[in-house]
């Protein structure tokens, strides 16, 4: 995924190797669930990007944050 993620234009955080960010978008992967922090107004481009993460991979989208 690692791949994928560079080619969005993420960036890996040097000092935390499973936190990612661009300019618009941060995630973090734990255990076994990636969690993405976005502003709303960038909600459209979130959307695409767990569209193609789904396609690519076996993930499911669960939701918000509880």
């Amino acid at each position: 995924m690692t791949i994928i993620l560079k080619k969005k234009g993420l960036k890996l955080v040097a000092e935390e190797p499973c936190l990612y960010y661009n300019n618009w978008l941060i995630v973090f992967f734990y255990v076994n669930n990636i969690i993405a922090a976005y502003r709303k107004k960038d909600l459209l481009k979130l959307k695409m990007f767990k569209e193609h993460l789904i396609k690519r991979y076996k993930i499911k989208d669960l939701g918000d944050l509880t």
